[in-house]
């Protein structure tokens, strides 16, 4: 015997039981503030007494549909941050990797996304609004830029609909997108931990940003205190110079400076290094160092899942991509301004395996 299938009840089965449109029965269901509160508590009242639940096939063609921008009525999406794209994939890579993700999640989306530099530290801190309205787009996405913290409070945030990307401080109030800098590095310290490690070299860009380089540090001190790592870690700040390409290529390198690190680790050998410096492990084996032989190495800043360097992967272009689906939301609804209260979405980060760490004997 066939079971008997219960009718489904709908929001038209509602409307009717209480004598209203069908649409105000909707806007009770979404919680619209367009309804009295007595209102839609009513209605949600009575349709939960119905059995009513709303269709999660429904649901899901509408948060697709909510995505896609209107072919009438396409955006020009803003992305301001500072550097040059070009030198930031040398000495930045992590930092080209948020506006590339960014950029694809737009142009699946069918917006554009175009990529805008702050103006100069020297400039009045006025001169950024001015940037912002000659943009002539309401939509925008910023990139840390510590420097301008002052000049960002001066904007009149109720014309545009903004989130912020990657380790820009709480200024200015936006909802926010990051990477999960003191997991990356509290998921790399376990790894060496448990390949037999004690002494850990920590090396930093010298012109890493104060955020990003604060957060790293209290992942340090976070799997010090509350996860039992026992061993010594030693802060290694290095300097990177620009040189000429080789084989004639006119595009320019980054080199970071390799002396001061190798001059650590003769003096605390065995060790294993775990950097966030671009091209520093090729300078290392320039040296003369054999990795993981003489050398154990661990990038944080590891930019494929397949890469032969062991490290954590930041996952940063998934970071874009998140910024983009959060603003694209905003703009569906309406929303400008600075929202209350702000919340920010951490993306974690991946180990990958890679051959450079070694387990210690």
């Amino acid at each position: 015997m066939r079971p008997i299938m219960q009718k489904r009840v709908t929001q038209s089965d509602v409307a009717r039981k209480l004598g209203v449109h069908n649409s105000t029965v909707s806007l009770a269901m979404r919680n619209s503030p367009s309804l009295p509160e007595t209102t839609r508590v009513r209605i949600r009242r009575v349709a939960e007494k119905m059995g009513y639940a709303r269709d999660p096939l429904l649901q899901a063609l509408v948060a697709y549909r909510d995505l896609r921008p209107s072919q009438a009525a396409l955006t020009r999406i803003a992305y301001i941050a500072t550097g040059e794209l070009a030198s930031l994939r040398r000495a930045h890579p992590h930092r080209a990797r948020l506006f590339s993700g960014a950029r694809q999640r737009a142009s699946e989306l069918g917006f554009q996304l175009s990529r805008l530099s702050y103006p100069a530290p020297d400039e009045p801190a006025g001169k950024l609004a001015e940037l912002l309205a000659e943009t002539g787009s309401t939509a925008l996405v910023l990139e840390s830029a510590g420097e301008w913290i002052e000049a960002l409070s001066l904007v009149n945030w109720s014309g545009y609909s903004a989130v912020r990307v990657g380790n820009l401080p709480g200024t200015p109030p936006l909802h926010a997108v990051t990477c999960d800098y003191p997991g990356a590095v509290r998921l790399a310290l376990r790894k060496i931990h448990a390949a037999g490690w004690s002494q850990v070299g920590l090396v930093l860009p010298e012109d890493l940003d104060p955020t990003t380089k604060h957060q790293l540090l209290a992942g340090c001190e976070a799997e010090r205190q509350f996860a039992g790592f026992d061993g010594r870690i030693s802060l290694i700040d290095c300097s990177s110079t620009s040189e000429p390409g080789s084989r004639g290529l006119s595009r320019e390198r980054v080199v970071p400076d390799a002396a001061p690190v190798l001059q650590w680790f003769r003096e605390q050998a065995p060790a294993v290094l775990l950097s966030a410096v671009p091209g520093l492990l090729s300078e290392l084996q320039s040296s003369g160092m054999a990795v993981p032989r003489d050398l154990s190495f661990v990038d944080l800043f590891t930019e494929s899942p397949t890469s032969s360097v062991t490290g954590v992967r930041d996952n940063a272009e998934h970071v874009g991509r998140e910024a983009i689906d959060l603003l694209v939301r905003e703009l569906r609804g309406g929303a400008r301004g600075q929202p209350t209260p702000c919340y920010t979405t951490i993306v974690e980060s991946t180990w990958v395996h890679g051959q450079t760490l070694s387990r210690r004997a």
